[in-house]
């Protein structure tokens, strides 16, 4: 988890691209790169967030880019319930 000021907090900025998927979009690098599988063992980090954010219930998809993370939700889910844990997977990673 972030520790510091509210200074070196992530911030975090939503979008809604449909009622099934959101874009979070963060003021600090995630990724080197886009992230669409598994291969590049420099990419760590960004797989360890993404194995994270898909293992939240409720999450069907999810993409990782260098400061944008895609995810979206199953029809069953509300975002209520998802989001909260996805931006803390976020702040947890960067």
């Amino acid at each position: 988890m972030q520790t510091g000021t509210d200074a070196d907090a992530v911030k975090i900025v939503r979008n809604s691209s449909g009622d099934h998927t959101i874009y979070f979009h963060m003021d600090r690098k995630v990724s080197e790169n886009y992230v669409s599988d598994f291969r590049e063992e420099s990419e760590k980090e960004a797989r360890d967030l993404l194995r994270k954010i898909l293992g939240i219930q409720g999450v069907q998809e999810a993409y990782v880019w260098r400061y944008k993370v895609k995810v979206e939700k199953t029809l069953a889910m509300e975002w209520d319930s998802i989001i909260p844990k996805v931006e803390e997977a976020i702040r947890a990673a960067v």
